[in-house]
């Protein structure tokens, strides 16, 4: 069943969405069709499948094979950039991310989009509404309403940004609707500092619930790095508080979020690093085992062109040449794309950072986040904040692990470039690029490089140019009586 949007979502598909996939682990006697909110919530237990299922809804795939739910969106936003690079048409999945022609209203990707995170924020709100009524020990009860809370405030981030221009001279601008509690009433745009101030207020509660002093940590609860701790909501506070200019908020939470989390050394620097979230910088990332795994529908049949996918087929994914020269020879981070090609479906400048570590299964798990952002972020913040020497530190810690021996004495204005350039380096492929040219109000600049103008068609665009925002889906504004046509984005 597909979820259209939250204006019309019944009881009954809303728990339907939630169970997906889940209903064994919860009650093997119990048909789905008759479930209900007296049933799930009864117990942690039924409370924590709930959340399970949530969870399930950002690894899943919809009907297209570029709906692959959190990490397709990560893609969008990078291929919606300058330095990735699509080598040739294929089977034509992403191009229109790629060439900006799918922000219309009745495009189905930006349907996609809008259904996804505000089915996130639809199961979000059952778990909150519900949850005071569950028995479970106040340890059972912090771990689940904390992650729900999170889990709303990242939908509405992503929601937020992408279909409105950065919080910066935008505030008062319409963001979207605002959901707190479940309904099937349609509500109308709200401005972006409401959706800013909603977001902060569940990230805020959600940071003191999570406190490991009272709340399950993940291994108590019995599950890995699929689930938001305490560390990561600290971290997605840092991603809103960087957005919004507020430097030493920013500064403060990537601190706090990143202190349990080690940097990886020059060796584990390796496509390795970048499949499980074993790896010791993931601090958020989903699981994808055999039965969960999409084949083609999947972010490592995109990627990874050492084997039979998409991105083998002529859709290989390349870095820019230019940024490609601007990494050291000494620096580790070189050998995760391609100096010439290898062959026909390895091209020069091929991505090797997203490797499936078992092909024949399409297997992958999914980076959400991971350690060495928060000190990308903390040098950024410390940087604009007239903090020059602890953003060097900040910095060197984290580029001397890629590059032995790096320094640098950069101040002021020539420290945030050098800050910027590693920040492309460092996060290329996982889903920054276009959120980070719109807060910075960068223009978009393809010229001069290896992109082919006849696949990447916008190949210069002005700083925060409409094409920079997604419409408000046709669907939305026919099925919400909130809105009218004139609510919508130019």
């Amino acid at each position: 069943m597909r979820i259209m949007k939250i204006s019309i979502i019944s009881i009954l598909s809303a728990i339907l969405v939630v169970f997906a996939g889940c209903e064994e682990d919860y009650l093997e006697t119990q048909p789905t069709d008759q479930l209900s909110d007296q049933v799930i919530f009864q117990t942690y237990k039924g409370a924590l499948t709930a959340l399970d299922g949530t969870y399930r809804l950002m690894y899943n795939f919809q009907d297209e094979h570029n709906e692959f739910s959190e990490k397709s969106i990560d893609l969008n936003v990078d291929l919606k950039g300058e330095d990735m690079v699509v080598a040739s048409e294929g089977y034509g999945w992403f191009l229109d991310q790629y060439d900006y022609t799918d922000r219309t209203p009745s495009q189905e990707f930006n349907e996609y989009i809008w259904d996804y995170y505000y089915n996130l924020v639809n199961n979000a709100n059952r778990i909150i509404a519900n949850i005071d009524d569950i028995k479970a020990s106040d340890e059972e009860y912090n771990y689940v309403k904390g992650q729900a809370l999170a889990i709303r405030a990242f939908a509405y981030f992503n929601l937020v940004r992408l279909y409105q221009h950065p919080y910066p001279n935008n505030a008062n601008e319409p963001g979207v609707p605002l959901y707190t509690e479940p309904t099937t009433e349609g509500n109308p745009r709200a401005s972006v500092e409401e959706v800013y101030t909603a977001i902060e207020d569940d990230l805020g509660n959600a940071i003191d619930l999570l406190n490991p002093e009272n709340c399950l940590t993940r291994s108590e609860a019995g599950r890995n790095k699929s689930h938001i701790n305490q560390a990561v909501a600290q971290g997605i506070m840092a991603r809103v508080k960087l957005t919004k200019e507020e430097w030493s908020d920013a500064a403060d939470y990537a601190d706090k979020a990143v202190q349990d989390y080690e940097l990886y050394q020059p060796s584990e620097y390796t496509a390795a690093g970048f499949n499980s979230v074993d790896g010791k910088e993931w601090m958020w990332g989903m699981q994808i085992n055999g039965e969960h795994q999409t084949t083609y529908a999947s972010f490592f049949s995109h990627m990874d062109a050492t084997f039979t996918t998409y991105a083998s087929l002529g859709l290989q994914k390349l870095i820019t040449e230019s940024l490609y020269n601007q990494i050291p020879d000494d620096d580790v981070r070189k050998d995760l794309w391609l100096e010439s090609q290898q062959s026909p479906n390895l091209p020069q400048y091929n991505q090797m950072k997203f490797l499936s570590y078992a092909p024949s299964e399409f297997l992958g798990d999914y980076l959400f986040m991971r350690a060495s952002e928060m000190y990308l972020i903390q040098a950024e913040a410390l940087a604009n904040a007239g903090n020059d020497t602890e953003a060097q530190n900040k910095l060197e810690t984290l580029i001397s692990n890629r590059q032995p021996g790096y320094t640098t004495s950069a101040t002021g204005q020539d420290l945030l470039e050098e800050i910027y350039l590693q920040r492309r380096i460092e996060l290329w492929g996982e889903g920054f690029r276009l959120y980070d040219l719109k807060r910075r109000n960068q223009p978009l600049d393809r010229t001069g490089t290896n992109h082919n103008p006849a696949l990447a068609r916008e190949m210069d665009l002005e700083a925060n140019a409409d094409l920079m925002i997604y419409q408000i889906p046709q669907e939305e504004i026919d099925a919400n009586d909130a809105l009218e046509r004139g609510d919508q984005n130019p």
